[in-house]
């Protein structure tokens, strides 16, 4: 939809902005607000079943408040030590350090609530400003651009109340904003809407994937050929010429082609150099993808006194650690030679027995991957132990079966993949549509007025 534009513009004054509408004012940011307050830092709060919700920086989710995060409560009692920052309807929370900048507007369900350490309270001033509008601005790419030129720039990104307050901002007249607060939830409804839509497609394409990977490494393609009991309750049967083996029955016969990487103690952070010999760790395995982006490196040197966990382009490399627990990828050749971190695993297959592709496929499979997870330790993240690895049970056809499985999943989750890419990629032109829309109705570039001020 092509939006009106306004009959007259002026300078701001302000670099980043730009002209706006002819009676659009500027304003710091401190003049829009009765009182913006930061929680005090505190010690030894007590948390109860009950009582005075505690809004987190977490809780903290594109312009809203997420309450589907478990619950903190502290007393009316601790709550009342810091009226200041106690909550209204309409009222802006805002993070000020760390992921710095992430707001949520107040609703009436947290009216009374308080807010923890490092957060916010902004009150507008409510005859001049719609909170709904300074949401909007506030939760905007634009504004994030902002907050990061103008905040202190230390390990941990912080932004004072002296610097956020300085900021310069652009201020229609109230029933504009309200105008604007309208425009953004019809507009953006109606593309959130076509992105769910299309996140839940990619969902539906990847369930399809993983089914199809599943069906050729634990039946095979052809539905006709004699099937036999596998002795797996879950898995049932299977094509009766093949075997069920254990991963460490498929191993190069070769030392230390079945190893995980080092313990800490022999790898230090401060051993990584800025080129050499790179390192595979967690990031850079992917379910069938090694990447190679985030690499560190070791000397050669260094490279070599870890030999038994060098691994080379063709090897398997196996995460120890979710997510998922097991996943696993063929090594790529973009280096002659690589060496695996704690909680990585490199297998080097015999491939006399086994197709490094069908292996992969098979790894990554929701069969193996279901078996993985049953023997695997932790609540929040898994971990595999190299023993429980090496004992994993795989089908294995004949090698010429197993190149043909191969062959055919390389035909058939391209495609998938291809749409995956594809659809991805609208995702992303809708969000970046999103955000001009946004940026251009907060900034003044175009006219929402006549269609939405009445509403």
């Amino acid at each position: 939809m092509k939006y009106p534009v306004y009959p007259e513009m002026k300078n701001s004054g302000i670099e980043w902005l730009g002209e706006i509408p002819e009676h659009w004012e500027v304003s710091k940011f401190k003049w829009l607000f009765t009182l913006i307050y930061r929680y005090p830092t505190y010690y030894g709060i007590k948390y109860e079943d009950t009582g005075v919700i505690e809004v987190r920086g977490e809780m903290l989710k594109k312009g809203y408040i997420d309450l589907s995060k478990e619950p903190r409560y502290i007393s009316k009692k601790t709550s009342s030590r810091f009226p200041k920052t106690i909550l209204s309807k309409g009222d802006i929370v805002m993070s000020v350090r760390g992921t710095m900048g992430k707001i949520g507007l107040v609703k009436e369900e947290l009216e009374g609530a308080n807010i923890t350490a490092n957060l916010l309270k902004l009150s507008p001033k409510r005859q001049l400003i719609n909170s709904k509008w300074l949401s909007i601005i506030l939760n905007s790419n634009l504004f994030e651009g902002i907050l990061n030129n103008v905040s202190t720039q230390t390990t941990i990104k912080t932004i004072t109340v002296p610097e956020l307050g300085s900021i310069q901002m652009p201020v229609p007249p109230i029933k504009e904003q309200k105008a604007i607060a309208i425009f953004f939830d019809k507009e953006t409804g109606r593309i959130d809407q076509l992105i769910d839509k299309k996140e839940q497609l990619i969902e539906l394409l990847q369930e399809k994937r993983q089914a199809l990977i599943s069906q050729a490494v634990t039946k095979g393609l052809n539905s006709d050929v004699p099937m036999k009991d596998s002795g797996i309750e879950f898995l049932g049967e299977i094509p009766e010429q093949w075997e069920i083996t254990q991963l460490k029955r498929i191993q190069a016969k070769e030392e230390y082609s079945f190893v995980d990487g080092p313990f800490g103690s022999d790898l230090k952070n401060e051993e990584y150099t800025d080129d050499g010999i790179p390192l595979i760790q967690l990031n850079n395995i992917k379910i069938g993808e090694h990447v190679i982006q985030n690499t560190n490196y070791i000397s050669e040197e260094k490279a070599r006194e870890l030999y038994k966990h060098n691994i080379f382009p063709g090897d398997i490399v196996i995460a120890k650690m979710a997510d998922p627990v097991a996943r696993a990828a063929i090594v790529k050749s973009v280096y002659g030679k690589y060496v695996i971190v704690a909680d990585c695993v490199k297998l080097s297959p015999n491939i006399k027995k086994i197709n490094r592709d069908f292996l992969v496929y098979s790894i990554n499979s929701k069969f193996i991957r279901q078996e993985a997870e049953k023997v695997s330790s932790g609540t929040t993240r898994l971990r595999i132990s190299l023993g429980e690895l090496k004992n994993l049970k795989i089908l294995l056809p004949p090698i010429e079966e197993q190149q043909q499985i191969a062959d055919y999943l390389d035909k058939e989750t391209s495609k998938i993949d291809t749409l995956v890419e594809k659809v991805t990629q609208q995702i992303s032109n809708l969000k970046e549509y999103r955000q001009a829309l946004i940026s251009n109705a907060v900034t003044g570039k175009i006219d929402v007025r006549e269609v939405y001020q009445d509403e």
